[in-house]
């Protein structure tokens, strides 16, 4: 338990080109009882490109409030600067709480979140389709092209799906950083 925390609180880089958080929910024994919780992860990837697992947590909130914590956990380990950090984008109030450790930095939504996300309204006959419609968007090479493959995509689907374009819209700053970067990013 000692060299866990110890690595959990270890120094960590000064810079992360990438940061991403991810969480899994996990079933743990607690006693005689079982109860379900969250695992917390964030990994990095340094300037010259090695990757890293900066940290795990553990937390029986149900309502991710754990990851508020996490960027200024980073930054009270060493991290002073984040280039991009790539989140889910399904927690209200993350993106903020990223920007409070980190002012300057590009918040990546997933767009295989957002992708997920949206097949949860459409019908399961019509998953294919409708995801290969959204890749277009995520594999357009420039942001003014994936705005142009989202106007599509509406064009196509938006009278059937009209909330999966209007999500995509509201969220298009966090998901435009991605078209700025080099294609080894």
């Amino acid at each position: 338990k000692d060299e866990l925390q110890e690595w959990q609180n270890r120094p960590l880089e000064k810079v992360y080109a990438i940061v991403c958080l991810d969480a899994s929910k996990v079933k743990i024994q607690a006693g005689a009882k079982v109860e379900t919780g969250s695992v917390y992860f964030a990994w990095g990837v340094t300037m010259d490109g090695q990757k890293d697992i900066l940290g795990i947590w553990f937390s029986d909130e149900a309502d991710g409030k754990a990851w508020l914590g996490v960027p200024a956990d980073l930054k009270k380990r060493g991290v002073r600067d984040v280039l991009i950090f790539c989140v889910d984008g399904l927690m209200e109030g993350f993106p903020e709480a990223i920007q409070a450790s980190y002012p300057k930095v590009h918040i990546q939504l997933c767009f295989g979140y957002m992708v997920q996300w949206s097949l949860e309204y459409v019908h399961y006959k019509e998953a294919r389709a409708v995801a290969a419609s959204l890749r277009q968007v995520r594999g357009a090479p420039t942001a003014e092209q994936g705005w142009a493959e989202l106007a599509r995509f509406e064009d196509e689907w938006g009278k059937k799906y009209p909330m999966i374009g209007r999500e995509w819209r509201e969220k298009w700053e966090r998901l435009a950083p991605l078209f700025h970067l080099s294609d080894a990013i």
